[in-house]
Order: C-alpha cells, then sequence, then structure tokens
C-alpha cells in the first residue's frame, strides 16, 4: 500500500484563532515576487482558539484532495484544510514547498509574505533551492531549509527524537538535525518545547562621514535582532586587516549600546593619511553577524608650527596640539614669531607652507634636511 503523502508545520509563535497560512508547490520568483501556476495550493484555517508554540500540525491526504489533521498531544482543535488550485501531489525526486500568507488565494499576483521553504530536488533530488527561488532577500524572516542529500527525499521531517531542546539549540538550517531519504510512514506529531527558530541580527554597515585627519564618524542599521535581543553592538575597524572583526588582532572595537536600528559613533582616534576599513557588529544570544566592509582614508593632518618653547623641530611643544609632523602632515609656518625652526637631522612633511606678511615671513633654518613628499 501506497504510504499517502503529507506534510507538517510548527507554530514558531503562538498562532492566533482563525489565522489563514498558504501552502504550495508552485515555484517562487523573486524579481516579481509571484508564484508560478499549475500546481497546488492548499490553505490551513487555524481553530477559534490559540495554536500554541512548539505545537506539530500534521495534514495526511486520505484521498484525491481529501485530508486528515492531527495535533501534537493528539488532542485539541485542529483547524481546517482547503484546497484552494490544482490537485495536491508532491514530486518523487524532490519538491519545492512554501508556508506564506496573501491576501488572496491567487499567489501568481504577489503575495504578503514568506514564512519558510523547504526544498528537497527539482527534477533531481537534493541540493540548494535555485537562487531565482530564495525568497529570504526579500522576505528577510523567512527560513529556507535545503542542502539536502541527492537521494529520493521519500519521509523528510525534522527529527522526532531532537525536538525537545533549548531554544537556543533548535536550528532548522542545519540538515543534519532532518530525517532525510527515510522510509515512508505518516509524520511525526511530537512537539518542540517552546520553539523559537534561531537567528543572529541582520545589519549593515553605514558609509563613513570623515570630519578630519584624525575624527570620522562610524556606524550602521540593524535591519533585525534575529530571534533574541541585541545585547551589543558596535563598529570593529583597522587599518591592517581590510576584514575587521571582533578580537583579532590590530583590530579596535568600539562598542556603541544595545538594541535594533541606525546607530554611530564618532573616533577621534585616526592616524592622518591613512586607509581604514570598517564593520558594524551586532551580537544576541545566538552570535555575533557583521553589516559589510566600508574603507576610506583619512586626510593629511595640519601642523602649526608655534616655537613656544624653542627652535627644535622635534620638540612636541613648538607645535600645536603636541604632535611633532611626519609625511602625514602639511606644515604651516606662521611670520610674527620670535623662534622659527631649525632643523640639524632629517625629518618629513607633506608640503611645507610658509606665511609671508609685510613685514615678517615664516623661515626654516635648515630646510636641505626636510623631505617634502607632496612636491612633484
Amino acid at each position: 500500500m501506497k504510504t499517502p503523502d503529507g506534510f507538517s508545520f510548527v507554530a514558531v509563535n503562538d498562532i492566533p484563532a482563525n489565522t489563514k497560512i498558504y501552502f504550495t508547490e508552485n515555484s517562487f520568483n523573486n524579481t516579481n515576487l509571484s508564484f508560478a501556476s499549475g500546481e497546488s495550493v492548499i490553505s490551513w484555517t487555524s481553530p477559534a482558539a490559540i495554536i500554541p508554540a512548539g505545537q506539530v500540525i500534521v495534514v495526511t491526504e486520505t484521498g484525491s484532495n481529501a485530508f486528515s489533521l492531527s495535533r501534537s498531544g493528539g488532542s485539541g482543535e485542529v483547524g481546517n484544510i482547503t484546497v484552494e488550485t490544482s490537485d495536491f501531489a508532491f514530486g518523487t525526486n524532490g519538491e519545492t514547498f512554501y508556508a506564506y500568507n496573501d491576501n488572496d488565494n491567487d499567489p501568481t499576483n504577489g503575495i504578503t509574505d514568506i514564512y519558510a521553504v523547504i526544498f528537497t530536488g527539482a527534477g533531481s533530488s537534493g541540493g540548494n533551492i535555485p537562487p531565482l527561488e530564495d525568497p529570504s532577500a526579500i522576505y528577510i524572516n523567512a527560513l529556507v531549509v535545503d542542502g539536502f542529500s541527492v537521494s529520493l527525499p521519500n519521509r523528510t521531517e525534522y527529527d522526532p527524537a531532537k525536538r525537545d531542546v533549548l531554544v537556543e539549540a533548535v536550528n532548522f538550517k542545519d540538515v543534519a538535525n532532518w530525517l532525510n531519504a527515510e522510509a515512508n510512514q505518516l509524520l511525526s506529531a511530537i512537539p518542540f518545547a517552546n520553539l523559537k527558530v534561531v537567528a543572529i541580527p541582520e545589519l549593515t554597515t553605514s558609509a563613513i562621514v570623515t570630519f578630519d585627519a584624525t575624527s570620522a564618524v562610524m556606524g550602521g542599521d540593524i535591519i533585525n535582532g534575529g530571534s533574541n535581543s541585541v545585547t551589543e553592538r558596535g563598529v570593529v575597524y583597522s587599518s591592517i586587516d581590510n576584514t575587521p572583526t571582533l578580537g583579532e588582532i590590530n583590530v579596535i572595537n568600539e562598542p556603541n549600546g544595545t538594541g535594533t536600528g541606525v546607530f554611530s559613533e564618532l573616533v577621534g582616534t585616526l592616524t592622518p593619511n591613512t586607509t581604514y576599513y570598517v564593520q558594524a557588529y551586532a551580537t544576541n544570544s545566538v552570535g555575533t553577524s557583521y553589516g559589510g566592509v566600508e574603507s576610506f582614508t583619512t586626510s593629511f593632518g595640519i601642523a602649526i608650527w608655534n616655537g613656544s618653547i624653542n627652535q627644535d623641530w622635534f620638540t612636541a611643544g613648538n607645535w600645536d596640539g603636541g604632535v611633532v609632523p611626519d609625511a602625514d602632515f602639511n606644515v604651516f609656518i606662521p611670520g610674527d614669531l620670535v623662534n622659527y625652526p631649525t632643523l640639524t637631522t632629517p625629518a618629513n612633511c607633506n608640503n611645507l607652507i610658509m606665511e609671508s606678511k609685510d613685514n615678517s615671513t615664516g623661515s626654516l633654518l635648515g630646510q636641505e634636511n626636510l623631505t617634502v613628499d607632496g612636491l612633484p
């Protein structure tokens, strides 16, 4: 006797009364955000009572377009199944099966949201969902389960023996947690314990805004905090590592609070004329994710001579800001000073400007010891 077709699904969150969820084998197109036609569309309407999170609903075909429903524990209302279009039949070699939300029963004219998709093959068994059919870039909370072995899928379901787990341990995307290509039999209604889909945050790194040679605003936008609260966010940057992440050598971390949304951080300890690589990051109890690398180059610094101590070029107190210039600085020497700089050993700067006034001109003794890198 042939084992009947069927499918099961789990309530990730409490499902309110009289909620309608659609299921289809039709392929999805993520460029026009609609489904193809020709295969079945089935809807399930929840009963007039909440389905608690963790409960599993099993839908079993008992005849042509006729179904029975069962629920974890064997008790409680299970809702109703309606065949909206075409005959229900899974492909022997594999199938793409979506759960989605819509405001009508026609998925070819666009849909509202996609909750999940399981891909067990298309024409041949196993592998990853075709990029054009992957909804996760558009519907960012969509769960995609793929990567099964190249075998006839037969009975494929999340392993019932692994359902009684802590929330942090649940990972639908890991196919090692699934039974696949097993001998056909009715699917299990064993529930999950306090089930939540485990996910890290999703975010982008903001474009960098530079203010001067040593400061810039860095930040990001946490679009989705994932399955758990964002407990730390911020930026990491480096002038050496072009893909900076937390904890790496030569990478600086600038934390910036918690939570989702847009954030920014003014960093004022940069080196002039230096290229930096920046990533925003966000951490929840599942893990840390990054927003992608942005790079920028600081401008040359400006070093202004004041000669307040003596004539020595290498005395920090003779320069505004207390920084002796090097090749990353443009140097400005004013007129009307008592002490002008003297160089007796080699030094570098990017450009040298000496102020010229009617009665006084900036000067530099030992200019032959200065290499001006910015000169043509």
